[in-house]
């Protein structure tokens, strides 16, 4: 069995199908197929069952892919470690995030190791749902070396590390008349300015925070629904409506002109970082040890 059988293996998988694989890998189909059905020889076992241009895992094939990432990642680590010792720099990160988390805390932890390790490349990574334990899977499954999530007790069979919590503020227009002692705000009033959210409002604490003090405004309170989180900021600047966000977020909006109140009632963001158990390759060690220095 090779590494090379693995890679294609997995890129097959994780591409959806031979043709994209193939561009990903930039090796011809025929190259891949041998390569697959050699490692199928081995295994004594079809992983995929071909109908015309798709590519279709048997129960085999599923029963290989995690063990498959997993070897791979353990490759990375043997060269990453002896790299490590022999002071080479370089390398690729892989993180999982829950959304919200991927603005705080997981930015300011990239900045602080980008500058002390500029060399390393850091692909980061969310769910494709509402979800949050499929970012734990993630990490489970060996698609990511590191996951940030705000459930550890959906986290089994990892490591968890909890971190600082982060409260969260209300974000509204520029030139918002506040009135003397307004800095502080009641959910209700936040809501009077409509809510820009975005498509896993249902899935966060502002949400479920309405829900509980103030179930007949759950709907009324959205002004504007959008698909994309960097948007909130202009959107807010350019008075479309308020926002309660991280208060992270809420020190760049203010930047860009956007005021910036407490809630009367603190709502709170917490987060969890979680990896496998046992040894980390070495960037993820510096990467897992610097979130801990910043936010534990």
């Amino acid at each position: 069995m090779e590494r090379r059988q693995l890679e294609y293996f997995v890129a097959v998988v994780e591409r959806g199908g031979f043709a994209r694989a193939s561009i990903e890998l930039n090796i011809t189909q025929s190259a891949i197929s041998q390569a697959i059905a050699q490692l199928e020889t081995e295994l004594g076992a079809k992983l995929f069952l071909r109908n015309g241009r798709h590519a279709v895992l048997t129960a085999a094939g599923h029963a290989a892919l995690t063990p498959a990432r997993q070897a791979l990642r353990d490759l990375g680590t043997i060269r990453a470690v002896v790299a490590d010792v022999t002071g080479l720099a370089g390398g690729r990160l892989e993180i999982a995030t829950f959304p919200p988390l991927a603005e705080w805390p997981v930015a300011p932890v990239v900045g602080a190791f980008r500058k002390k390790f500029p060399s390393v490349t850091l692909a980061i990574a969310g769910p494709e749902s509402a979800r949050i334990a499929e970012v734990a899977a993630m990490v489970r499954d060996g698609r990511c070396e590191l996951g940030f999530t705000d459930a550890a007790d959906l986290a089994v069979g990892l490591t968890s590390h909890p971190l600082a919590d982060q409260d969260y503020v209300a974000i509204l227009p520029p030139k918002t008349p506040l009135s003397k002692g307004g800095r502080k705000l009641t959910l209700d009033k936040v809501v009077e300015y409509g809510l820009i959210v975005g498509p896993w409002w249902e899935t966060s604490p502002p949400y479920d925070e309405i829900r509980t003090r103030h179930p007949d405004l759950v709907q009324s309170a959205i002004a504007v629904r959008i698909q994309f989180r960097e948007a909130y900021v202009p959107m807010i600047v350019s008075g479309a409506g308020a926002a309660i966000l991280p208060r992270f977020v809420g020190e760049i909006a203010s930047r860009a002109g956007a005021i910036v109140a407490e809630l009367a009632n603190p709502i709170r963001l917490k987060s969890v970082l979680v990896q496998r158990p046992g040894e980390l390759a070495p960037a993820a060690r510096e990467f897992r040890d610097l979130a801990l220095k910043l936010f534990r």
